[in-house]
């Protein structure tokens, strides 16, 4: 299955399920070393980010405006990482090639938009 078709069904999983993911994806490569401590930190700093998401949408965390701002501030920041991405050589091993980081910049204007 190429990488297209492979995402095509990535961004067809449900919001939560997509959000696991990047989670899991997170924590793989701070386990394979591919970032500095620095980075690593930041990885970690995510992961919880992304489950409070996750806890936002569910329901399981109040819906007030503070849970909201940050769950929008983290949209945000992640639209942003994967923008920066796009201005870069492509690295599939490493950091993910262009179409990569299109569909994660996709994927998080459409959980914005469920906010």
């Amino acid at each position: 299955m190429g990488l297209g078709k492979w995402l095509q069904g990535l961004m067809e999983q449900s919001i939560d399920d997509q959000l696991a993911y990047d989670q899991d994806l997170h924590r793989q490569a701070i386990k394979d070393g591919r970032f500095s401590e620095e980075g690593n930190q930041l990885l970690i700093m995510d992961i919880g980010d992304k489950q409070h998401i996750r806890d936002y949408l569910s329901g399981k965390i109040e819906r007030n405006e503070a849970n909201k701002q940050r769950v929008l501030n983290t949209l945000e920041r992640d639209i942003m990482t994967h923008q920066g991405y796009l201005n870069r050589p492509s690295d599939p091993g490493y950091t993910g090639n262009y179409q990569w980081h299109r569909n994660w910049i996709d994927f998080y204007q459409k959980v914005k938009g469920k906010i």
